[in-house]
């Protein structure tokens, strides 16, 4: 018996080895093995046999959830804690600390297959299991705090509870800080894990100059242990530089942004060579970020590949797992359609939408407070779509309905959620002007200029450029209800502002100069202001004959309307499509 007993430990023990190097299936060979060993000597009520199986049963939990086996790494982790508390009945510091490890591991398997209020009791016991023992030992026990603090956090967070979420997110790092001037070989890893936590917290408040200082920390702690275990912490590395790409966005730096998005896809893709099973799902999520990253600089057709790429993979991993991979399938639909929709494959983006819109509703339905604005993103985005296919009525309706799903996010957390509203409101205003209900658009176009004037003031880095668009779109607004001077002054506005985006970034803001140029020379015609229509003309086809890579087909029909348009100056008053 003691020598089954041995040899268990001793599988365990491997199986550790295995782990902490990243040798995922290999680790989750022995661990099971060390599980079987363990469980008839455990039926016997040894303890120390009972307590080998509980360990070998946690490890086989965080294995599980490693390989994407949520419902099997649920069930290790329950069987488990049962065992946990059996042990506790002695009564011993160890067991009670145990028992915390296995509600902490319980937590987060539960958090996995999206039971967050479920998740949160047993992560809420952990801390206090912890907080009780550290207060006691804290050398030995503040490890083990600053993890579950951690947990608790990512818990709170997926429940909506976002202050709260943050408060305990920098608690962990706080004791982590503490940890790792003590033994850096040991906690370094944890601080940056613990940091790239704050971030995401500190970013769900809207705290975005924060996030990003932290999250630049965290990746370069990452950096610096990837140079020494490159196999363990490549992979995070990778994920971290993915995260920062997205907090280097959020605050305009799209340039470092598309570089940092780029290294992470390298990154994934030779992984995922490696080790497909493991590492596509990141690649897929690091392929849709760096799509959005490069249609932020205008770089539209590659931008348009990578997302098709995601796209592929989601959807390969959805028809295996659609518990766990829809969602992500849900995003890469939507950045394929924005993708489609600015190449003007105005149908294929249309199906996309439409797909996104479909996913995205069936789990709101379950989970509105984490999927609600998700829905709202595909909703702004299927109205786009059903307008460039000509069914305005359906487009109006969902932007109505993005709408009415933002506003109360943005009051709720307005440094989060404003700029999405003002997004959708624009979308609205656009929608109205379809349909010829003029006067609500201005309404609602004004509401979305006056929310990115003051977003611009407090961030013009991310947000002159939504401004501009604004103002253009408001501009157009008034146009529609012959308020003359006062389109003017907003479309000099826009033009003024998009001239100066385009003299530091031409390729991506060269054709959104051009549909301030079409508005601004649309307001001068109407106002008889001949001379300063033709200098506006002039100046769009310069632009189209130096830039051609960033027209579309839209442009070019444009530049032809505007031909035409200087052959009659400056007396034909015409009516312009509107380019917003």
């Amino acid at each position: 018996m003691n020598q089954l007993l041995d040899e268990a430990h001793t599988l365990r023990e491997r199986a550790l080895t295995h782990a902490r190097h990243g040798r995922w299936s290999e680790a989750l060979a022995e661990a099971n093995q060390a599980v079987s060993l363990y469980r008839p000597l455990a039926q016997q009520k040894q303890p120390a046999a009972m307590a080998g199986l509980a360990y070998s049963l946690e490890l086989c939990a965080n294995l599980f959830s490693e390989a994407g086996g949520r419902s099997v790494a649920l069930c290790a982790a329950e069987e488990a804690l049962a065992l946990r508390h059996l042990l506790t009945a002695e009564g011993s510091e160890s067991a009670e600390a145990d028992l915390g490890f296995s509600l902490n591991i319980f937590a987060s398997c539960l958090g996995d297959l999206d039971r967050c209020a479920d998740a949160l009791v047993p992560a809420r016991e952990a801390v206090e299991i912890y907080r009780r023992l550290a207060a006691r030992t804290p050398q030995q026990f503040m490890p083990a705090l600053a993890m579950t603090l951690s947990n608790l956090g990512n818990r709170l967070s997926d429940l909506g509870v976002r202050q709260e979420a943050a408060v305990i997110a920098d608690e962990a790092v706080s004791h982590y800080r503490t940890l790792s001037r003590l033994a850096p070989e040991i906690f370094t890893a944890d601080l940056a894990g613990a940091l790239n936590n704050l971030a995401n917290r500190l970013s769900a408040l809207g705290r975005r100059e924060e996030a990003l200082a932290i999250m630049r920390e965290a990746v370069t702690f990452y950096e610096q242990l990837s140079h020494t275990q490159r196999a363990v912490f490549a992979p995070v590395l990778a994920t971290a530089r993915n995260n920062l790409a997205n907090k280097l966005t959020d605050l305009g730096l799209r340039e470092e942004a598309l570089a940092v998005a780029q290294t992470s896809v390298e990154q994934f893709v030779l992984l995922a060579d490696r080790d497909p099973r493991s590492f596509t799902p990141q690649l897929a999520m690091a392929l849709n970020t760096l799509s959005n990253r490069l249609r932020d600089v205008g770089r539209r057709e590659e931008a348009l590949a990578k997302a098709e790429e995601s796209v592929r993979l989601r959807r390969a991993l959805a028809e295996c797992e659609p518990e766990r991979f829809l969602r992500d399938l849900a995003v890469s639909l939507n950045t394929l359609a924005n993708g489609l929709s600015a190449l003007n494959r105005v149908v294929e983006a249309l199906e996309a939408a439409e797909e996104s819109v479909v996913i995205r509703r069936r789990l709101a339905q379950s989970r509105p407070d984490i999927f609600t604005p998700d829905l709202a993103a595909s909703l702004n985005t299927l109205a786009n779509s059903l307008a460039a296919n000509g069914r305005f009525e359906e487009a109006l309706c969902a932007a109505e309905e993005a709408v009415s799903l933002r506003r109360p996010l943005a009051m709720a957390y307005p440094d989060v959620y404003l700029p999405n509203l003002a997004g959708s409101l624009n979308t609205l205003a656009n929608r109205l002007s379809d349909l010829e209900r003029d006067a609500e658009a201005l309404a609602a176009a004004e509401e979305a200029t006056l929310l990115y004037r003051r977003l611009a003031e407090r961030r013009p880095d991310a947000f002159t450029h939504h401004l501009a668009g604004s103002l253009n779109n408001h501009a157009n607004r008034l146009r529609r209800l012959d308020r003359l001077e006062a389109a003017l002054g907003l479309a000099r506005e826009a033009s003024a502002l998009f001239r100066s985006l385009a003299d530091r970034q031409p390729r991506r803001f060269t054709a959104d100069l051009a549909s301030a140029l079409n508005t601004l020379a649309n307001i001068l015609l109407l106002q008889n202001k001949g001379e300063e229509a033709a200098a506006a003309f002039d100046l769009y086809r310069l632009l189209a004959g130096a830039h051609t890579q960033v027209f579309n087909p839209d442009h070019i029909t444009l530049l032809n309307q505007m031909t035409e348009m200087k052959e009659v100056l400056p007396t034909n008053r015409m009516e312009w499509q509107d380019s917003e």
